[in-house]
């Protein structure tokens, strides 16, 4: 059988590579996760990697850092509408009859490590370099399935009816997202120079791995959305993304302290393999072929593929009052740069508080541009052609985020001074995700952040702890901008004569929730 016009991608929901750019909450670090992100003035230990480079070179002598976050993303979708009458259901079956499709991942599968080391190579007014290698803070993984349960087919979906009758049918939302996970790895080689007593200037540049894999499903025909579907498994790499890292920090009396970091990134530029299977499912009681599984490969191809994307700068701008100790070192009762006992803020402060603010620059993530020159060539078992079709060429599909504002205000208290140390703060962060183009792979809404921590030490070594709750307001989306994606472009309801053909090209519409837990462990030793 030969059908040139059916879909090749439903890749629409891709934008979860927008996480190697900045998407992330919270941030890294186990400290500054206590006291809601607001580190950029401070940057007092190796975290400084993420927030302010020029905090480096305050960190005299030796440094190691190793940490992780942990994030438990609670995301579910209850998709809007009914199943098509194509789907062997009874007649206006709500799509809700299956439930709120939730994210199915585990918190432990949410790991953010981080490893930074700095020295100052002996020389205690020189230079202090630094190597740090880490990833976004969290959420590497997303899938959905039913309830959120863990299953060997997260792309459908079963219920009983009153009358006793069990159907089976495709997940709402796979037309969206049924599984993604992205592994990022920043290569940060940095330094950091105090210039003047006070006056701190770093600089880092950044080599960035990333690998995306992505699973969702779109409809073989372009011009029948409730058709039989396409298996779309994406797997790109991008080796080699360049950035670079700026820092200033700047000390004012004994009881201010101010700090700016800049970050820009090239595009993301993947190139991998889009392994595309067409399937059929027999929805209703029993299996196909009386088998154990309900969904039949019938074609299968794999084409080369290229995703690209924008990536977001980032700018922070921190301003903190601290309230200083008597220091113990002869001549250093101030908060100046002592060269015997460099500053020691678990011992030299009482406590602090910090506001931190936060622009990202998200509008760059507008489109996210996916191409395949290759010709597809659907075969079954027997190395017999189903399906055909022409190179899909480049297509743009469209996401819109937008600019988006944090505002973080946290602070430490020191009350065992060089033992124990307790924190805590407040984020508030503005939505990068236009409410009709709210997507499963991240869930970028409004966002209020609840942050608690503490930090033991034990001889020359920090032992934190970290855990933040993000509250996110729920959404409705009623004039969703999620479209099937095929070859000649995007699905379009107003082409349609049809109510339920029309409903089908539109994947978004229906109601979100979701929040965030995350805990993170980490320890600095010094040396």
């Amino acid at each position: 059988m030969r059908r040139p016009s059916w879909l090749l991608l439903g890749i629409l929901a891709a934008p979860s590579v927008a996480r190697a750019g900045g998407f992330e909450q919270p941030d890294n670090g186990t400290a500054p996760l206590g006291r809601a992100g607001a580190f950029t003035a401070r940057a007092s230990d190796g975290t400084a990697f993420q927030y302010n480079i020029a905090g480096l070179a305050g960190q005299r002598g030796n440094n190691l850092m190793l940490l992780s976050n942990f994030t438990d993303l609670e995301y579910c979708f209850t998709r809007a509408g009914n199943y098509p009458s194509t789907y062997g259901l009874y007649p206006d079956t709500p799509y809700s009859k299956a439930g709120p499709m939730c994210d199915n991942h585990p918190i432990w599968h949410g790991i953010g490590p981080m490893l930074g080391f700095s020295t100052d190579l002996g020389f205690r007014r020189g230079p202090v370099f630094g190597l740090g290698v880490y990833g976004p803070s969290s959420i590497l993984r997303t899938g959905y399935s039913q309830n959120g349960e863990d299953t060997d087919h997260p792309e459908l979906v079963q219920w009983t009816e009153p009358n006793g009758r069990t159907f089976t049918t495709w997940a709402p939302n796979r037309f969206d997202l049924v599984d993604d996970k992205l592994d990022v790895i920043y290569i940060t080689p940095a330094v950091a120079y105090e210039v003047m007593p006070g006056l701190r200037f770093g600089a880092a540049f950044q080599w960035v791995y990333s690998r995306f894999e992505f699973t969702n499903y779109g409809a073989l025909g372009i011009d029948d959305p409730t058709g039989p579907a396409a298996k779309n498994h994406l797997v790109v790499t991008d080796i080699f993304t360049p950035a670079f890292m700026l820092g200033a920090q700047y000390r004012l009396g004994k009881n201010f302290e101010f700090g700016l970091g800049f970050r820009w990134s090239a595009p993301f530029d993947a190139d991998g393999d889009l392994e595309i299977t067409a399937q059929e499912i027999k929805a209703g009681e029993d299996p196909v072929d009386g088998s154990d599984d309900y969904v039949q490969d019938i074609g299968r191809d794999t084409v080369s593929a290229e995703l690209e994307v924008g990536q977001a700068a980032q700018l922070r701008v921190g301003a903190r009052f601290f309230l200083p100790r008597a220091r113990q070192v002869a001549g250093a009762t101030d908060a100046g740069s002592a060269p015997e006992k460099p500053w020691d803020p678990m011992v030299d402060e009482v406590f602090d508080v910090e506001f931190d603010y936060m622009y990202e620059a998200n509008s760059a993530i507008a489109f996210l541009a996916v191409s395949s020159n290759d010709r597809i060539e659907l075969r079954d078992d027997n190395g017999d052609l189903v399906i055909a079709s022409d190179p899909m060429g480049s297509m743009e599909l469209p996401h819109y985020y937008k600019n988006n504002h944090s505002f973080r205000i946290g602070g430490d208290w020191n009350f065992l001074p060089g033992l124990v140390t307790g924190r805590l703060g407040v984020s508030y962060e503005t939505s990068s995700a236009p409410v009709r183009y709210t997507l499963l792979d991240f869930a970028p809404f409004r966002r209020l952040g609840l942050h608690f921590g503490a930090t033991v030490r034990l001889g020359p070594v920090d032992v934190s702890l970290a855990y933040a709750h993000t509250f996110q307001p729920p959404r409705t989306v009623t004039n969703g901008g999620g479209r099937i994606a095929a070859p000649q472009g995007l699905c379009d309801p107003e082409s349609f004569d049809d109510d339920e053909r029309a409903a089908a090209c539109v994947t978004n519409n229906g109601d979100y929730d979701a929040n965030f837990d995350a805990i993170s462990i980490g320890t600095m030793w010094h040396f």
